[in-house]
């Protein structure tokens, strides 16, 4: 089940966990099965909690990921960084972006093209790389997926809408 375990809390006590991130913030919640007079119900609230959450949040799509900042990047540009190797020993300026599952890069040597210029060129493939990818949601679950689809299309009925939709998911 996405986002949702089933854990010991105690010697006698279980409970169900929907734990899950959105744009860097924890979702989490337990669900006891001594509160909630059993474990199928304290299941069940778990499943209404979660798809209520998933529903709620912002989901970053794949762009806006791959423009995320990490804290290691030392080029000042996201996706561009600069590699030496054996058959390249003046180095290369790479620009890279992995989508869809599959890494994408273009190299440019600064023996051939000068620092800054390997430089620029980098930051230019970078951006014509990213222009390809799609802006689809970064997921990958499919229940997380349907969710995210559901919470983004802006109808007059808004959040009954909403509601309704999460309703129809298989559980």
């Amino acid at each position: 089940m996405y986002a949702i375990s089933h854990r010991k809390a105690a010697k006698n006590a279980w409970s169900w966990i929907v734990q899950f991130r959105r744009c860097g913030h924890e979702h989490r919640k337990h669900f006891s099965d001594l509160k909630h007079g059993g474990s199928e119900p304290a299941r069940k609230a778990a499943i209404a909690w979660r798809d209520e959450q998933l529903a709620k949040v912002q989901v970053l799509s794949m762009v806006e990921f791959c423009q995320l900042q990490r804290s290691n990047n030392t080029s000042g540009v996201v996706g561009v960084h600069y590699l030496t190797t054996p058959s390249q020993p003046h180095g290369i300026w790479q620009a890279k972006v992995k989508i869809n599952g599959k890494a994408r890069h273009k190299s440019f040597s600064v023996l051939l093209h000068g620092w800054q210029s390997a430089y620029d060129q980098a930051v230019a493939a970078r951006e014509q790389l990213l222009s390809e990818a799609n802006d689809k949601p970064y997921l990958y679950d499919k229940l997380a997926k349907k969710l995210a689809a559901k919470a983004s299309v802006n109808t007059s009925e808004g959040v009954m809408a909403r509601e309704y939709a999460i309703s129809r998911l298989p559980r």
